[in-house]
């Protein structure tokens, strides 16, 4: 399981059950400023939820990281009207949450991927089943590290507290139109990033288009949840794209992890064939997927914002003026 897979939850206050499926996108009954506000405070119910159970199982770990990368998706939509002290605040608590369970991430990931590529090709089997075995000690110990530290759950517990805190002082117009400064410029940021990976060809470069492609994926499917499944193709889109980016990611960290080890995880000459073998996958991956970012980045960032813009003001949802601000019990 990665981060990418979905686990959109909520839970009923008190809850120690697994959360109950909601809706990570607009209502047609709710003003677009409430509606992004209740999206947040979900989502961080949500990662309260699961940092309390991290160590207990890997989906934890990977409930809390999709739910900051979900929440600061939406702070960059409305980072414009929020405000630029309290966007960076909340993003910077959320990158930080998100940052602190990264290694635990990598440990159970490495041995997924490491598994993929033996599927991709089958003769490594044999000669990567020792690195297998010391991935798994590695990702065992640290589970066992996690599930023994209650100072650090709680630690990610008070933190994303904090956020849900600061979400009264949210104060965003009733009639926000979110599709443009926010979306225009993750847009953007990630239009650029595609052509500067594809001409340097650097790992760094690609992990960097990586991140821009998921936030512009988390926004559309906020804003195309009330849309006709024809307006979606771009969230579709961006959300293979997101998992293609994501196994290159995953591929650069086994290679890394293996080449610069202390400890050689396997003989110099398997070492030399595990390289090669994630490189030539990596290439293939970067070819496969070039055509359809092209597609999805063909249009300049106005062009972009202009058509969402449409859709958004064609099937976007104008809410009962009685309609109040969302507040919801804390519960985790």
């Amino acid at each position: 399981m990665t981060d990418d897979q979905d686990s959109t939850t909520a839970f009923a206050p008190g809850s120690e059950a697994q959360p109950l499926p909601t809706c990570f996108g607009s209502k047609a009954e709710e003003r677009t400023a409430d509606g992004f506000r209740r999206i947040v405070l979900e989502q961080v119910d949500l990662a309260v939820w699961h940092a309390r159970r991290v160590g207990a199982a890997d989906e934890h770990v990977h409930g809390v990281r999709r739910a900051t990368k979900r929440m600061r998706a939406v702070l960059r939509l409305v980072r414009d009207s929020l405000g630029e002290a309290t966007y960076r605040q909340d993003n910077v608590i959320l990158r930080d949450v998100a940052r602190d369970l990264s290694e635990m991430r990598s440990a159970t990931v490495r041995i997924e991927t490491l598994e993929a590529l033996v599927e991709w090709n089958a003769p490594l089997e044999v000669s990567v089943a020792g690195l297998r075995g010391q991935l798994v000690t590695n990702a065992t110990t640290m589970r066992t590290v996690l599930r023994t530290e209650p100072l650090f759950k709680e630690d990610l517990v008070g933190r994303l507290r904090g956020v849900r805190a600061g979400l009264d002082g949210w104060t965003l117009p009733h009639e926000l139109v979110p599709t443009t400064v926010g979306l225009g410029s993750t847009y953007r940021r990630g239009r650029r990033a595609m052509a500067r990976a594809y001409a340097d060809g650097s790992t760094d470069r690609f992990h960097e288009w990586r991140k821009r492609v998921k936030y512009l994926g988390h926004q559309m499917e906020v804003l195309t949840a009330t849309w006709p499944e024809s307006t979606c193709v771009i969230t579709s889109g961006l959300a293979k794209l997101g998992s293609g980016l994501g196994l290159d990611h995953d591929l650069a960290d086994l290679g890394s992890f293996v080449a610069d080890s202390s400890v050689a995880l396997v003989s110099p000459a398997e070492e030399g064939e595990l390289l090669d073998v994630i490189a030539g996958r990596r290439t293939e991956l970067q070819t496969d997927l070039r055509p359809l970012a092209q597609r999805l980045y063909a249009q300049t960032p106005r062009q972009f914002v202009r058509e969402m813009t449409t859709h958004w003001e064609e099937w976007g949802r104008v809410a009962p003026p009685n309609v109040g601000s969302p507040t919801m019990p804390e519960v985790g």
